[in-house]
């Protein structure tokens, strides 16, 4: 599936792929009906949980559930803190370099009789034990039970035989996995541990690459990416993929914390160094439960904070909640500093701990943007519209109508449909224009559209002048 940024160029280019193509400019956009909103995808290392493949995270009890409560690797701190900060889902990739499960031999005396895997690589696995006994309802049979410490997270009854057992589990267990080594029966086991679990939670960028990948081939099914990193080179990759993904049609946003919240100075030309519309860095430190997380660290609430408030609100001035403080309180000049350079910044105002301002990196801007490039709120509107409008074109458009006046119509009145949508959406100001291109022939397999809309920014300047009598 092609797509992205358009020049003149690839219009007469024989090998140019087919797909739709979209150039933002200063006064111009385009969109029919709205994508995905709220999802935040995020690579993690964790202590259980599937390894290199997506899963969807929705609530703690789900994250529980996946990755498990043992405080181990940034999945806890990530991916929990972007659902607190207004993710509605996360898309969470598990990443381990020489993690293995943890083993356990169930034996009748000395002879093994099933071998027991952890169904997940990870420390996690570690905590497992298992027992077997006689079942209280039936006394031709017994119980197999899988324990985290003293809860209770499974039970079986089989007849008393390895074959029985194994088969009685098959793919039921969230937990472990069965394979026979010899026949036999069972008398009883108690409390026997699994051992040799490790999480493998030392990674290096190739693992973050591989995790890109896997995101890339679902780029139209998350707004904002994070990595609760801040070491130098993952960011610059980081950024780049971003860079990449935008430029190919897939309107994401990248947020990124710096390494340590006392390095100011740093936080800032790092900001500068960044300079684009879709990068969110910030320099937001905080004191949590008793631990102290870095900018890097907190990057999961950002994001959260930014896919929960989507392209319908700004995140100025928007409460930072359930922390104790911020790290890193800045003076009045250093905010402004951090706001002229990118840097997202927070600040207490006698009450709550709030974002300084909802602005993005883009700092320097091209011939074909302007200083409404700089607000995260303007760039969620303009990607909302960007991924609906390159998603229906595909799905409903692109090798299916036919480019005479009626398709072209079609294409156009879906269009202003849907403007009509983010203009009572409140998203877009009234009066968007819908039309061809009258520069450059709609002809042969070619449309060329004239798009024009503004998004509608939130008050964050109010200045007042109040004319007082005598």
């Amino acid at each position: 599936m092609a797509g992205g940024k358009w020049t003149i160029l690839d219009t007469l280019d024989p090998s140019q792929r087919s797909g739709f193509y979209i150039n933002f400019v200063a006064d111009a956009a385009a969109g029919v009906q709205a994508g995905v909103q709220g999802i935040v995808a995020i690579p993690v290392t964790a202590p259980w949980g599937p390894e290199g493949q997506l899963v969807k995270i929705t609530s703690d009890l789900e994250f529980a559930a996946t990755f498990s409560n043992l405080e181990e690797g940034s999945a806890a701190a990530l991916i929990l803190q972007a659902l607190k900060g207004g993710a509605s889902t996360v898309l969470a990739y598990r990443m381990a370099t020489g993690a293995m499960k943890a083993k356990a031999t169930l034996k009748e005396g000395a002879e093994d009789l099933v071998k027991v895997d952890a169904k997940y690589s990870g420390a996690y696995g570690n905590r497992l034990t298992l027992s077997i006994n006689g079942s209280l309802a039936d006394a031709s049979e017994k119980e197999f039970k899988i324990y985290d410490g003293a809860k209770l997270l499974e039970k079986y009854a089989f007849d008393g035989t390895a074959t029985g057992l194994v088969a009685t589990v098959g793919n039921n267990s969230k937990y472990v996995v069965l394979s026979k080594v010899a026949d036999g029966t069972f008398s009883t086991i108690a409390n026997q541990p699994l051992t040799g679990g490790v999480s493998g939670l030392t990674v290096t960028n190739s693992e973050y690459m591989d995790a890109f990948a896997v995101f890339e081939g679902h780029a139209y099914e998350f707004n904002i990416l994070t990595i609760g990193s801040g070491e130098s080179s993952l960011q610059q990759s980081a950024a780049e993929f971003i860079r990449r993904l935008r430029g190919e049609g897939h309107f994401v946003q990248l947020v990124l914390g710096h390494g340590e919240a006392d390095e100011f100075d740093a936080a800032k030309a790092a900001a500068l160094n960044l300079n684009h519309e879709g990068i969110v860095y910030h320099n937001i430190g905080v004191k949590l439960a008793g631990s102290e997380l870095t900018p890097a660290e907190f990057s999961g609430r950002i994001a959260g904070m930014i896919a929960g408030a989507g392209p319908d609100a700004s995140i100025t001035y928007a409460q930072v909640r359930d922390i104790d403080s911020l790290t890193n309180m800045l003076n009045h000049n250093q905010v402004r500093e951090a706001n002229k350079a990118g840097l997202v910044t927070a600040f207490y105002d006698g009450e709550i701990y709030r974002i300084e301002k909802g602005i993005n990196t883009l700092t320097s801007y091209s011939e074909s943007q302007h200083e409404g490039y700089s607000k995260i709120k303007n760039i969620s509107v303009l990607d909302a519209i960007g991924n609906a409008l390159t998603i229906s074109a595909n799905k409903n458009y692109i090798g299916k109508v036919l480019n005479d006046v009626v398709g072209r119509d079609a294409l156009l009145g879906a269009i202003r449909a849907a403007f009509d949508i983010f203009e009572q959406g409140r998203l877009i100001q009234k009066g968007s224009l819908v039309g061809l291109d009258p520069t450059r022939p709609s002809v042969g397999d070619q449309v060329f559209l004239d798009l024009r809309v503004t998004p509608i920014d939130a008050m964050e300047e109010i200045y007042t002048t109040i004319r007082v009598g005598r």
